[in-house]
């Protein structure tokens, strides 16, 4: 039986290096995955994999691209990702209005997982690997499907 850890910062790391993947950690502590530009996303994808929340039980998953929304377009993109959040369970789209100052803003692809109990590492991976595939399959559908 797989034995449940404390969450922290090593589970993703050790996930990360599991996986191969190449990351480094941004000034808030995230870890940070670039994905090549993509011609299906039309777009350049980072996932950001982090913890949050006051007591540090919180894993944080999100994925971010390059693709900048201008202002004109807010009201069609928001829709589109309502229909994203009510046809698919997971990761939430949202656009990102976190400097409204911009006239410009991106999307961002979310998740969270209170960990307080714990995880198992294999859990923890499987979990990853689903929000993960499903996020990049957002912008594929967003851009191929979508036409956006």
């Amino acid at each position: 039986m797989p034995n449940i850890q404390s969450f922290d910062r090593s589970m993703i790391e050790e996930y990360l290096r599991r996986k191969g993947f190449p990351f480094f950690q941004d000034d808030e502590g995230d870890y940070v995955l670039q994905f090549a530009h993509n011609e299906d996303w039309g777009c350049t994808v980072a996932a950001l994999l982090g913890i949050k929340g006051p007591n540090d039980n919180i894993y944080s998953i999100r994925l971010i691209s390059d693709r900048r929304i201008p202002l004109a377009d807010w009201q069609k993109v928001i829709v589109l990702c309502n229909r994203w959040n009510d046809e698919t369970l997971w990761p939430k789209a949202v656009l990102s209005l976190r400097n409204t100052s911009e006239m410009n803003t991106g999307i961002s692809l979310e998740a969270y997982l209170i960990l307080d109990m714990g995880i198992h590492q294999e859990l923890f991976e499987d979990y990853t690997d689903k929000i993960m595939g499903a996020g990049l399959s957002f912008w594929e559908w967003l851009h191929k499907d979508q036409g956006y």
